[in-house]
């Protein structure tokens, strides 16, 4: 009898042994509070901070480093000019004070600082360039349009090519949206100003046309046009080493408002920039990165410039 009241025993202890072990598996499983994953929190102006070095080669050049105590995703606006990461480079090459902001963002939220800098000096060899004083003019500037009874225009490629691939505009192809080719784009020397003029409305691609700057999209030929006011803003010529070892110039935009500035058609460009791939005192043609992703192609003329057809 005795035996068996201990067997007994020793099957209720299993039997209550194995219903506890899974409840302190469970339990053991548990995240603790200190355990659970940091979705980081939304940074402060005081934990942000960041250097800007000249550049030994080349006194108009900076070099900005992010030197924030927080890790995030670091974005900058250098007077107009939007850039990313960490570390990056811009050219001051006018007189003028500049604002440079930093913005640092986590899962939290994110924060900006602000410094100010002014540039004395001029880079004289803006003027040696002869790309500069083909594009722009002194007094009231040159102004260009789009070369609209040119094949291409305007175009698209993949982003690893150099020509537009997949698609170009036809002489007149874009007529029907009503916009485009009434507008002009002028360059003036005196304080490298870049005005658009745009009537009041503006052609848009479909995936910019909701940027709250643009105002009533309506569709036109699978994009859309936008009543858009266009912002003071400026223009610069970077030159950089190209992957031959040939300089390589870009135009490009800027203006210290929260609005787009483009070359008459918005296509999201990186960075504002156009590479200029073909100018003459008549004709302009640029290539840019858009926002998704892609090459885009312009042609432009003259205001006033006549093809000869002879």
């Amino acid at each position: 009898m005795t035996k068996t009241k201990n067997v007994m025993k020793n099957i209720l202890k299993l039997a209550i042994l194995m219903l506890v072990i899974p409840a302190m598996i469970f339990t053991s499983c548990e995240p603790s509070e200190d355990a659970k994953p940091d979705i980081g929190e939304s940074p402060s102006k005081d934990e942000l901070s960041f250097t800007m070095t000249q550049d030994e080669e080349d006194e108009f050049n900076y070099i900005l480093k992010n030197q924030s105590d927080i890790t995030g995703i670091a974005s900058w606006n250098i007077d107009g000019s939007r850039k990313s990461g960490d570390e990056v480079e811009h050219r001051f090459p006018l007189p003028g004070e500049y604002e440079i902001e930093l913005t640092i963002a986590t899962k939290g939220g994110q924060a900006s600082i602000s410094k100010a800098f002014e540039q004395e000096k001029l880079d004289s060899a803006l003027f040696d360039d002869p790309v500069v004083l083909t594009l722009a003019d002194f007094g009231e500037g040159k102004t260009w349009a789009m070369d609209s009874l040119s094949e291409g225009h305007i175009g698209v490629g993949p982003a690893d090519s150099e020509t537009p691939d997949w698609w170009q505009a036809q002489p007149l192809d874009k007529a029907g949206v009503e916009v485009l080719y009434e507008d002009r784009m002028t360059f003036k020397i005196e304080g490298f100003e870049y005005i658009y003029e745009n009537n009041g409305a503006s052609y848009v691609k479909d995936f910019r046309a909701d940027d709250p700057a643009y105002s009533n999209p309506e569709e036109r030929d699978t994009d859309y046009k936008v009543d858009f006011d266009p912002p003071e803003a400026g223009w610069n010529v970077i030159v950089e080493e190209g992957e031959d070892g040939e300089d390589v110039r870009y135009l490009e935009l800027t203006t210290g408002e929260d609005k787009p500035i483009f070359t008459i058609f918005d296509v999201g460009a990186v960075d504002n920039k156009y590479e200029i791939t073909h100018i003459t005192e008549d004709e302009l043609w640029l290539r840019t990165i858009g926002g998704d992703g892609i090459a885009w192609y312009y042609k432009f003329i003259r205001a006033g410039y006549e093809h000869n057809d002879d």
